[in-house]
């Protein structure tokens, strides 16, 4: 392989520079929202082993804008990084069970996957928690916690949403909850905000 380029301590390929071109490429298309052109291009790198390429790959995956849209798909890129704790891998997850379908049992997976998010910070995840509660979507109905997550994706304010026919004692401890996990989380949780 011929040497193109020498600096900065090191030397690129023009493999690599062709690489990095395609990288280059494949980030403007998806900052764009053009997942036709960026999903191969993550998906090369993404099976190259490059680590951080699995959870774009696979919320794409669940994007009608992809031309691809497979849940099934989504559901296998996305698992390893959620096991490894990525939140919005996590979140992408609940989401591809649900599109999934699989009934009950279905459901279920999703909400597990929207509360281990919620619980990494994620707002959307915490958004879909609070619902999840506050409906028995996939897991027991509870108003205190659907008002807690709720209240913790509101930046602390209580949303109303939910509030009708829940008691005042009720209504108090979610905002308990709520206000110990924010206090207890702190930064992560505010730098979360998506």
């Amino acid at each position: 392989m011929k040497k193109l380029f020498v600096g900065l301590g090191g030397v690129l390929s023009v493999a690599a520079i062709g690489a990095l071109g395609t990288l280059i490429v494949g980030a403007w298309a998806c900052d764009r929202g053009d997942f036709r052109t960026a999903l191969p291009i993550y998906e090369f790198f993404a099976l190259a082993g490059f680590e951080g390429f699995e959870t774009p790959v696979g919320l794409m995956y669940l994007s009608n804008d992809s031309g691809k849209r497979d849940p099934a798909r989504a559901i296998a890129w996305l698992r390893d990084p959620a096991k490894r704790g990525d939140a919005r891998a996590q979140y992408g997850l609940g989401i591809a069970y649900r599109v999934e379908g699989g009934g009950a049992e279905g459901r279920q997976a999703a909400f597990v996957w929207f509360l281990e998010s919620a619980e990494r910070g994620f707002r959307p995840a915490q958004n879909a928690t609070a619902i999840g509660y506050g409906t028995g979507d996939g897991v027991a109905r509870d108003m205190v916690q659907a008002l807690k997550w709720g209240t913790i994706a509101a930046d602390g304010e209580m949303p109303t949403i939910f509030t009708g026919g829940v008691s005042q004692q009720d209504i108090a401890e979610a905002q308990q909850m709520a206000l110990a996990w924010i206090a207890a989380h702190g930064e992560a949780w505010e730098d979360s905000g998506q």
